[in-house]
């Protein structure tokens, strides 16, 4: 190996372990995100395609406590019949609580 790619193989190397160490999941912050049901139908809801769902009564709540400050999780919710009712994608998370409320339209 030339000189010169032996410097780029390590400057590479060096830099890969920078990203590693920016999102090394030990570093990162728990959030927990109430979800609360507003309505007088159960519903399921489902975080990032299963990451984490939860059945919720009529007028109940679920916590989804797999989420980080930073992450913009998309939830999905299903109405009794288990059928797609409403999706989005929501903002970054900034602070280590948050909660949701569905209306039967929208959260």
């Amino acid at each position: 190996m030339s000189g010169f790619a032996e410097k780029v193989g390590k400057a590479a190397e060096k830099k890969f372990d920078e990203v590693i160490k920016k999102v090394d999941p030990t570093n990162l912050t728990k959030a927990s995100i109430d979800f609360r049901n507003e309505t007088d139908s159960p519903i399921r809801v489902d975080m990032d395609n299963n990451r984490e769902s939860h059945e919720i009564a009529p007028h109940g709540q679920g916590t989804f406590s797999e989420a980080h400050v930073g992450d913009a999780p998309t939830f999905r919710v299903k109405n009794a019949d288990g059928q797609d009712a409403y999706s989005r994608r929501v903002n970054p998370i900034s602070t280590p609580h948050s909660s949701l409320g569905w209306n039967g339209t929208t959260f």
